[in-house]
Order: C-alpha cells, then sequence, then structure tokens
C-alpha cells in the first residue's frame, strides 16, 4: 500500500514541479527518473505478490518456483535501493524539495 501511495505522491510532485516557475529541465529530467524507478518497482513486487499467491491457492509450489520469486524479489530490492538513492539525490543534491517548499 505504501509503494502505491509512494507512486501517486511522486506523481503529483512532478505535475506541482511542472506548473512552478523556477523549474529547470534538469529537476524535471531527475523527477521523471525517480518517478519511473519507483514504477517499476512498484509492479516488481506487484508480479511477486500475484505470482506468489497463484501458487499457494492452487498448492503448486516448489523450488524453481521459490528461486523464480527470488530472482525477482532480488530485482526489486535492487529498484527500492536506486529509487532510495536518487530521492535522496533530488533532495540532498539538487535541493528540488526544499525550493519548492520554500517558494525560491
Amino acid at each position: 500500500m505504501r509503494a502505491i501511495v509512494s507512486v501517486l505522491s511522486s506523481n503529483l510532485e512532478y505535475q506541482s514541479f511542472l506548473q512552478a516557475p523556477t523549474t529547470t529541465q534538469l529537476q524535471l529530467y531527475y523527477i521523471k527518473q525517480q518517478e519511473e524507478k519507483a514504477t517499476t518497482f512498484l509492479w516488481d513486487f506487484l508480479v511477486v505478490l500475484i505470482i506468489k499467491l497463484y501458487f499457494i491457492l492452487n498448492k503448486k509450489d516448489n523450488l524453481f518456483v521459490k528461486i523464480f520469486l527470488l530472482f525477482i524479489a532480488l530485482f526489486g530490492v535492487y529498484f527500492l535501493l536506486e529509487t532510495a538513492y536518487s530521492g535522496g539525490t533530488l533532495v540532498y543534491k539538487y535541493e528540488i524539495e526544499t525550493k519548492l517548499i520554500n517558494g525560491t
């Protein structure tokens, strides 16, 4: 649920940045990258959830499925770390959120 809220709030921030007069193209580029990473992260773990539920409900859980889900989950963890890093970069290096809040 938090991932969905995160993606939606990221989209709202992007829309507000499009309307801000002080927004540069570089800031918009990094915000869009952040949003794409968060969306990929969300879809990855949604796929893991759907596959896991399917195999649990049909009682077809075997070693291949577990290894496959582990691989997809590790892929999702990579996107989680990438999203967190790029979000921190947006705030601390490019000061994107603080500029919007302060109105400068």
